[in-house]
């Protein structure tokens, strides 16, 4: 393979990646309202420490760096509670 194609299948994959964030977005959108229905938290960090337990647990099976999951889960979190507040 050449770089020019290896590089294709880059966009393929990032263009998948935020295919995956949006329907992410958007289940986290129908989260989000049903907590304002039914008068919970806005953030459930228990819930956040067990994702991020289970997320680096997962890096590291697919030898990724657990803190780079660590930090990429931050914020898309961080995004999420941004969203939050619009909603």
């Amino acid at each position: 393979m050449d770089i020019k194609s290896l590089r294709k299948e880059i966009d393929k994959l990032d263009g998948e990646l935020l295919e995956v964030l949006a329907r992410r977005k958007k289940i986290v959108d129908k989260i989000f309202k049903l907590k304002n229905e039914l008068n919970l938290p806005k953030r459930d960090l228990e819930r956040e420490k067990e994702m991020f337990e289970v997320r680096t647990k997962l890096a590291k099976k697919l030898d990724l760096s657990p803190n780079f999951i660590e930090k990429l889960f931050e914020l898309i979190i961080n995004e999420s509670i941004k969203e939050q507040r619009k909603i």
